[in-house]
């Protein structure tokens, strides 16, 4: 599990690193850019699992897990902004 949970880390952050850099910003408090660290849960050795959300400036969210790496959602708003 502690491989997964690593691989997961690193895809989140290689993740984060590109929804800043494709909006051209860093993830910052001042922008709408901004990533959310929860508990997703437990495995069943008992290891924690964490979600993190990242929405760039544009709207766009990506949910993803730390058990692999996993992409859980991924929002993008319409024409008309509505998220789908």
């Amino acid at each position: 599990m502690a491989i997964n949970r690593q691989i997961g880390l690193f895809l989140v952050a290689v993740l984060a690193t590109g929804f800043a850099s494709a909006s051209g910003a860093l993830l910052t408090a001042e922008s709408k850019q901004r990533m959310k660290k929860e508990s997703f849960g437990k495995t069943s050795d008992n290891q924690e699992v964490d979600l993190y959300t990242l929405t760039n400036k544009n709207g766009v969210e990506a949910r993803i897990i730390t058990y692999g790496g996993i992409l859980v959602s991924l929002k993008t708003p319409d024409r008309n902004g509505n998220l789908g």
